[in-house]
């Protein structure tokens, strides 16, 4: 069979491209196994971390409101506290300043009685 002259250049042009298409495939599928490799490391650290976090809770946005609010009571309740405690410090400051005045007075008097009876 001889060839075509007309065709010859043709017939190497189509085979160079299936060349290059074929070239095209192998990328391609060496692409894709790199990225079914990859999906399946990825599903099996994904499920090791599931794993882990079977046992977990994770709180809602009802349970940290919830949690919120005993918190702001709690806070205010040992404010509170704070506040009596500081009221009765200042009251027994005031005791032993008046229980210092008191024994000033009884010394002053003693001294003006014996001022008084020399």
């Amino acid at each position: 069979m001889t060839e075509c002259v007309y065709h010859s250049g043709v017939m190497a042009q189509v085979d160079a491209l299936c060349k290059k298409i074929q070239l095209h495939m192998e990328v391609v599928e060496t692409k894709i196994s790199f990225l079914e490799k990859a999906t399946a490391v990825a599903a099996s650290n994904l499920d090791r971390r599931l794993i882990g976090m079977e046992g977990a809770q994770f709180a809602t946005k009802s349970d940290l409101k919830e949690a919120e609010e005993k918190f702001n009571l709690e806070l205010k309740d040992l404010m509170i506290s704070r506040a009596i405690l500081e009221g009765k410090a200042d009251q027994k400051s005031v005791g032993f300043a008046i229980f210092i005045a008191l024994a000033g007075c009884l010394v002053s008097i003693a001294s003006v009685i014996i001022h008084l009876v020399k």
